[in-house]
């Protein structure tokens, strides 16, 4: 069974921690990978806020669940993950788990950061650009 090096500068992860490419953990990376995908289709407009709150916590969970269980971090640095990670950069710390589990290069990994940035870029407040270049002139 290959074994993967894994280190998420984004968690505070000072050593890489190895993850082998088992069943099991292929079942975790499908399972958060199925979750947020999920996530993202029960967000519409006929959810209440509650329902989106409910949806996030349970999200969150499951992220806690799967940094534990596939990179066996302690509490405490998830703790610590948790206060000083925006929702970007922890979606980021997913993607680049998934991706070095799969077997990504660091520029494999460079070019999923890029991506991601244009894609969240992408979907920012367009108003909020043109105000900003408003500001400007």
């Amino acid at each position: 069974m290959k074994i993967v090096n894994i280190k998420i500068k984004e968690l505070g992860m000072k050593k890489a921690v190895k993850v082998a490419q088992s069943v099991a953990n292929t079942k975790l990376i499908n399972s958060i990978q199925l979750t947020l995908l999920k996530l993202q289709d029960d967000h519409s407009d006929d959810m209440t806020e509650i329902e989106q709150l409910e949806h996030e916590a349970q999200l969150l969970n499951e992220i806690e669940q799967f940094f534990k269980n596939f990179l066996k971090l302690s509490d405490k640095q998830i703790e610590k993950a948790e206060e000083e990670l925006d929702p970007e950069e922890l979606s980021f710390a997913i993607g680049e788990a998934t991706a070095r589990f799969q077997g990504a290069t660091d520029k494999d990994i460079q070019k999923l950061r890029e991506g991601m940035k244009a894609e969240q870029k992408d979907l920012e407040d367009p108003l909020a650009e043109e105000n900003d270049s408003d500001k400007s002139e």
